[in-house]
């Protein structure tokens, strides 16, 4: 990776280490590990406080012991299988958060091009941890201006969605709703079931209100913002990898 694309993802990241910024940096790591509560997590937890410890220490030694017991810690992370979960956690988020804190181990031995590789890689692993947990300003910065295709798609999709009558689905469920209160009514009513029979009435009423343009446009609004997720995951996941063949 060229210099100039190993300083621009450092400082898009803010993982640039000034001493006038460790208290902000230090609340940032602090702010992860109160999420890493569970057993599972302790490893990365303890990596994390050992990368803290490292930031404010004034002895080298105490330093070097601390970085190095967090690189430790943290590489056994990096290496796991991303199709598995360990415990209640997706492995590519546990290492995800591995490359995060190696990219800060890395920055404090003034590894700058080895740290900035950690941060893309935790794009590589879990880019919807990274672009809103992690580094959301390197998303910002550097992954989402070259993600305009898939927002340009989104906004096709919107204009798409706010235009259709959804003609098809309202005669469809109004035609469920008549044959719902038709028959189950109906059936009720014979078998003497007065309860049953304002029951599906309820039902049947409840598809007839929600049979409307309006009503299938929330659904399909909902339906495509979960879409445009996955395809920011996947365009900030090639980019990362793009970035990272770099010679």
């Amino acid at each position: 990776m060229d210099p100039v694309t190993v300083k621009l993802v450092l400082t898009a990241s803010k993982l640039v280490i000034e001493s006038s910024k460790r208290n902000e940096i230090i609340g940032r790591l602090n702010a992860i590990q109160s999420t890493l509560d569970q057993l599972i997590l302790r490893e990365i937890k303890s990596a994390y406080e050992a990368i803290s410890d490292a930031l404010v220490t004034t002895s080298e030694q105490t330093k070097n012991v601390r970085l190095n017991y967090a690189e430790e810690s943290l590489l056994k992370n990096t290496n796991l299988d991303p199709t598995l979960k360990t415990g209640d956690f997706h492995n590519n988020y546990l290492m995800a958060l591995a490359n995060y804190g190696l990219a800060f181990v890395c920055m404090l031995r003034n590894d700058e091009q080895i740290a900035a590789k950690h941060l893309l890689r935790s794009y590589k692993f879990d880019p919807r941890t990274a672009r809103t947990i992690l580094t959301p300003s390197l998303y910002e910065d550097v992954f989402k201006p070259k993600c305009s295709d898939v927002f340009k798609w989104y906004t096709e999709r919107t204009l798409e969605i706010s235009q259709n009558e959804c003609s098809f689905r309202v005669i469809g469920g109004k035609t469920m709703a008549v044959a719902l209160w038709v028959g189950g009514v109906g059936y009720a009513l014979a078998a003497k079931q007065g309860a049953a029979a304002r029951a599906v009435h309820t039902e049947a009423a409840k598809i007839w209100d929600n049979s409307n343009p309006a009503h299938y446009r929330i659904g399909d609004m909902e339906d495509l913002v979960l879409e445009l997720e996955i395809k920011l995951d996947d365009r900030c996941r090639e980019i990362a990898l793009d970035f990272l063949s770099e010679k």
